[in-house]
């Protein structure tokens, strides 16, 4: 069985900065009338290189960005201030520096993607039991969101169907005791009206009795000429 070649070269790894004359040839240097000299004491009146020159932390940190450190040009490392300093050099070193993070930027995107096309057995693997292992969660993920909300239409209804028969049984009660209000203003008027009536019985009679004994005593024909 023939191998296919492989279409991308393997990369390299940016471990450190370049030094020497490597990255004046693929970053031109700008021309400054003062040249900088930085004073170091291991190697005097000698101008230091990327690695040297770059200030260094104290621990050694994951990320690129606090490995490469900015330098301020108006303050430059291990130099005096000066009213002839130009800041050339320093201005240089920064956009190297921006040139390196983004040449790792790139390279760091890339590894992502090469793995699975142009990797190793292992590798390729690894990616696919990596997109396997994704979907299954995100299958699960999706079945348990789909089993709350289930659960919880299933307790909307449930709180649905109680509120109901809360309201339908409020709703019975106000009736019963509007009903029952009704009816006892209805039997006081009753009351009422035959008292009433009783009463305006009782003073009719009354009225008619005496009306009849003021006929009797005072008649309207006493002497009988009307017939």
């Amino acid at each position: 069985m023939t191998t296919l070649p492989r279409l991308t070269p393997a990369e390299t790894a940016v471990s450190i900065l370049p030094s020497g004359p490597s990255h004046s040839q693929t970053f031109p240097k700008k021309s400054s009338r003062t040249t900088h000299i930085y004073n170091n004491p291991s190697k005097s009146s000698v101008s230091l290189s990327w690695d040297e020159s770059m200030p260094k932390p104290q621990s050694a940190p994951s990320t690129s960005g606090s490995r490469y450190m900015k330098l301020d040009p108006l303050h430059p490392p291990k130099a005096k201030r000066s009213i002839f300093l130009e800041t050339t050099d320093v201005h240089y070193q920064n956009e190297l520096r921006t040139y390196l993070l983004k040449r790792e930027q790139y390279h760091r995107f890339h590894r992502g993607w090469m793995r699975p096309f142009y990797g190793d057995k292992i590798e390729q693997e690894d990616y696919k039991r990596g997109i396997r292992s994704n979907l299954k969660d995100q299958m699960s993920e999706k079945e348990g969101n789909h089993k709350q909300w289930m659960v919880d239409k299933v307790q909307e209804s449930l709180t649905a169907k109680d509120y109901d028969n809360k309201c339908r049984n409020d709703d019975k009660d106000a009736y019963k005791k509007t009903k029952t209000h009704l009816m006892k203003f209805r039997d006081e008027n009753k009351k009422l009206m035959e008292e009433k009536e009783k009463v305006d019985k009782s003073t009719r009679l009354q009225q008619y009795e005496h009306e009849r004994e003021i006929l009797r005593y005072d008649p309207i024909n006493w002497s009988k000429s009307l017939r």
